[in-house]
């Protein structure tokens, strides 16, 4: 089954899609390992490709009454493989089954149906294609034209594989890869590690004003490494920035360091002075700020203690207050003068009328494309719909994967077809809306990172 071709309604659609469909791919937030590009190691099998790491799949794999074992567990490759398969063979309109039989299409020429009957014969036969064309990371990015990455990355990161990346250059990989400045683990002072974590700075327990300091140099390093983002996805936002204080942060700092009861009034203390001081780091620095918003992280408590973050345990929550991040960004411009540029992102898409409508009063701020749950075809027609109606939709700054899987690249074709299919079904002239696609696909974009063709 062509999953473009299926994407793609009319005439006027395909044409659209052909003028974007060889665009490079800049993937400005992604969570890929630097180290895993530089070391470059191919590849033994098709589960390791395909499952690895890829909650997206593991989250339908439990939807579809999959056991742990065959998921996150210690089942087979093989045995992981079946279980995939019959996943998603009767899981029709979902959207990772479609990005699945993209991948096993664009990879692999693999067009038939896909059914656990035929699990076996599949395998064998994707295997002995790995096998006599061996595939690594690098190979996937140069094959779909990846031509920027932005990994997502701690402070207290090296940034040992960026650095290798810069200097060991391989005339035959031209992808740039620079790391995205992640601050959520300096705003979790509940986290029952937290001490451990300041001391992984350099080596000791840091006083307020030493971590304070050391982040502002540590986002130095990343921008001598080519970092041009910053990041956060937490579930905590400052309700009440205006009282946020030095000396009520501090205190909240140090208890969390002494081991003691961190109140919600506590955290918010916190969280609130820290984010106007994150927001000067960036601004100090020229980061683009990515805001992701309304999370809930790891839901099912005994899942996480089984099997850890990101393994598809999260989940949308309820709309994001829009007062309470108009109040921080009238507050950094008040105290700052000016806002960093920012990309918000939803994971609630009920949001999307408040947020974008509040972009209209804030000239720094743009509303990013369908995050996560939604970045499938109804949940990015819905976006769309919101952005044409209350914004311009040519400013759409473009797709990113947000993805821990190389094959996830094929999503910007997907993304590519939906934003034809949707462009085409305006009333408007083809030069206009191609010269929009295009925009969309890769030049807003492209702008923003200054990369000439």
């Amino acid at each position: 089954m062509n999953i473009i071709d299926g994407i793609l309604k009319t005439a006027k659609a395909r044409k659209l899609y052909q003028s974007i469909a060889e665009l490079p791919i800049l993937d400005y937030h992604c969570h890929l390992e630097a180290e895993d590009i530089y070391v470059d190691s191919q590849f033994n099998d098709i589960s390791e490709i395909w499952l690895k790491d890829d909650h997206y799949k593991w989250r339908l794999m439990r939807q579809s009454g999959e056991r742990e074992m065959f998921v996150t567990g210690n089942a087979s490759s093989s045995e992981k493989f079946y279980a995939y398969i019959k996943s998603i063979e009767n899981a029709i309109g979902n959207p990772t089954r479609d990005w699945s039989l993209l991948e096993l299409d664009t990879f692999f020429g693999i067009k038939e149906k896909i059914t656990t009957d035929r699990a076996h014969e599949l395998l064998i036969n994707i295997n002995n294609k790995i096998k006599e064309n061996p595939i690594s990371p690098r190979k996937i990015l140069k094959a779909l034209n990846v031509k920027y990455i932005a990994t997502t990355d701690d402070p207290t990161s090296d940034l040992k594989y960026h650095s290798k990346l810069m200097k060991d250059k391989d005339p035959g990989f031209n992808t740039k890869v620079t790391p995205t400045f992640r601050v959520d683990k300096c705003f979790n002072i509940k986290a029952t590690n937290f001490n451990e974590y300041i001391t992984s700075f350099n080596g000791k327990l840091l006083d307020f004003k030493e971590f304070l300091d050391i982040l502002f140099e540590k986002a130095k390093h990343f921008v001598a490494h080519g970092c041009v983002f910053s990041d956060i996805g937490i579930e905590v936002f400052p309700y009440n920035i205006y009282n946020a204080s030095h000396e009520k942060a501090e205190q909240a700092y140090n208890r969390a360091l002494s081991g003691d009861e961190i109140t919600d009034t506590m955290m918010n203390d916190y969280i609130s002075y820290l984010y106007l001081y994150w927001f000067e780091i960036c601004l100090h620095c020229g980061f683009t700020i990515q805001l992701h918003l309304g999370v809930i992280r790891n839901a099912n408590r005994s899942m996480y203690s089984l099997v850890g973050a990101d393994s598809g345990f999260d989940i949308a929550g309820g709309d994001i207050d829009i007062s309470a991040l108009k109040n921080l960004l009238n507050r950094v411009k008040e105290l700052y003068g000016d806002l960093p540029n920012i990309i918000a992102y939803v994971l609630n898409p009920t949001s999307y009328h408040s947020l974008i409508i509040l972009s209209g009063a804030f000239k720094n701020l743009t509303v990013g494309v369908p995050w996560w749950f939604n970045d499938h075809k109804k949940g990015l027609v819905e976006y769309f719909d919101c952005m044409l109606s209350l914004s311009n939709i040519s400013t759409i700054p473009g797709m990113t994967t947000d993805g821990r899987s190389y094959l996830a690249y094929v999503r910007h074709a997907y993304f590519r077809a939906v934003l034809a299919n949707y462009l085409a079904s305006q009333n408007d002239y083809l030069s206009t809306i191609t010269n929009v696609a295009k925009k969309i696909a890769y030049q807003n974009m492209a702008d923003r990172l200054n990369i000439q063709d």
